[in-house]
């Protein structure tokens, strides 16, 4: 597990070092010692406001040329389970390696959870991405009157997985600064997530929390509230019993689970017995198309060469399907979600929804089709499910009335995701207006 953490480390640009410690002097005139945990080769030691400053570093190939003096060292050990390094410090400052929680061990999360969880005072969620980890325990290793500063995922001030991290903080009354940046500030491709600059005070008793939009020419214009908007968050409600929204199907991988028109032809696989119609994406539909129905999936799926059949999960598959299952490479069924399953291909179905919503947007809200064909939603394409036939249309003019936009926090860049419990709200609202 030390060694995944340490390949999901993404140096900290210069120029964001700079403006990170910039903004630190402004909150803290005196900082003796100074924590970095997950310090990578050290680019936040770069600074002569502080007395010491100790940086924790898992992975020795990380620490490069980095130089221990008086007032600088980097200890190469793990953040949580290594040699204890006190919690005093004035400030503890990072970029902290993300990480999902799918890709953490389960008995890594068990333990590390409860340690944090009863250290905070609250319930830790095991759904918390890896970053999360690394927050608080820059919180409890620091003095009562410190500060935190850290580079981390924007998403950790509205997602549930985090909400216990921030009662916490609200408990304790420490004051929250949320600085989002609005230009990917990381060169590297594979940061895809909104990132921002958190700093958590806990000298103060106010529980003030202020959001912040930082430019690409690292301009600082104070945002109306954590949206970025005048409008607040759009609230996560638990689904109705009846009408519900579901996230799309996650079976494996989709370079196996989803085939091609012409690798179902290779393979022989029939339609409606070893495979049956998905959708993985909508962008391949021309904007005025609101209704997947059989020639539409025809003319833009099946002959346009996209992945839109799914693999049955049968446990008895057919002589050709079990001959594409033996096909597959091993390295491409070696998933979290594959490694799950017995056999490997055996994922649970999710059924037909009656309307097909994409999760990720860019503008006002996200695009909506009739599922006419009874395709099943596959990864960001999410679902409504057990919606009347004689009811579609109301409902679907209603989401397209909803300015999500400006109730949801971006996720990265321009793109927004809005959540399956937020579609839920808007649901259970469309829901009461039918009464």
């Amino acid at each position: 597990m030390d060694n995944y953490l340490s390949r999901c480390q993404i140096d900290t640009p210069d120029k964001i070092v700079e403006f990170v410690w910039k903004l630190v002097k402004e909150y803290r005139r005196d900082i003796r010692s100074v924590l970095d945990l997950g310090a990578g080769s050290g680019n936040f030691s770069r600074s002569d406001v502080y007395d010491s400053y100790l940086g924790i570093e898992v992975d020795s190939k990380r620490l490069g040329d980095f130089q221990n003096e008086n007032r600088k060292r980097i200890l190469n050990q793990c953040a949580f389970f290594g040699e204890d390094f006190g919690g005093d410090f004035d400030l503890a400052i990072g970029n902290p390696p993300y990480v999902r929680h799918h890709d953490l061990s389960p008995k890594w999360k068990l333990e590390l959870s409860g340690i944090l969880g009863r250290a905070l005072d609250e319930k830790f969620d095991k759904r918390a991405n890896g970053f999360v980890y690394f927050m608080c325990q820059a919180l409890l290793s620091t003095a009562d009157d410190g500060l935190c500063a850290q580079v981390v995922p924007y998403e950790w001030v509205s997602r549930p997985s985090a909400a216990f991290l921030r009662n916490a903080i609200e408990k304790k009354g420490w004051s929250v600064d949320v600085y989002r940046f609005e230009s990917n500030i990381f060169t590297d491709s594979k940061v895809l997530t909104t990132a921002s600059l958190s700093i958590i005070d806990k000298s103060t008793s106010s529980c003030r929390w202020r959001f912040f939009k930082v430019s690409e020419d690292l301009k600082i214009k104070e945002a109306e509230s954590v949206t970025g908007s005048d409008e607040r968050l759009l609230s996560y409600t638990k689904r109705d019993k009846e009408i519900f929204a579901q996230r799309g199907l996650s079976p494996g991988s989709q370079t196996v689970f989803c085939l091609t028109e012409k690798i179902r032809k290779q393979f022989g696989l029939k339609v409606g017995f070893d495979v049956f119609p998905c959708i993985t994406q909508m962008k391949t539909l021309p904007p005025n198309i609101d209704s997947l129905d059989e020639n539409n999936f025809f003319k833009y799926y099946v002959l346009g060469d996209q992945k839109c059949w799914l693999v049955s999960p049968s446990s008895s598959p057919s002589k050709n399907l079990q001959r594409y299952f033996d096909s597959v490479p091993e390295e491409l069924i070696d998933t979290y979600t594959c490694r799950k399953q017995s056999p490997w291909w055996r994922y649970s179905p999710h059924p037909s929804p009656s309307i097909l919503y994409n999760s990720g947007f860019t503008k006002f809200g996200p695009r909506t089709l009739t599922n006419r064909i009874g395709a099943i939603a596959i990864g960001t394409v999410h679902g409504v499910h057990q919606v009347a036939e004689d009811d579609i249309d109301s409902l679907i003019n209603h989401l397209k009335a909803v300015d999500f936009e400006r109730q949801i926090v971006s996720h990265s860049n321009k793109l927004k995701k809005v959540e399956v419990n937020q579609m839920n709200s808007v649901i259970v609202d469309w829901l009461k207006r039918q009464t």
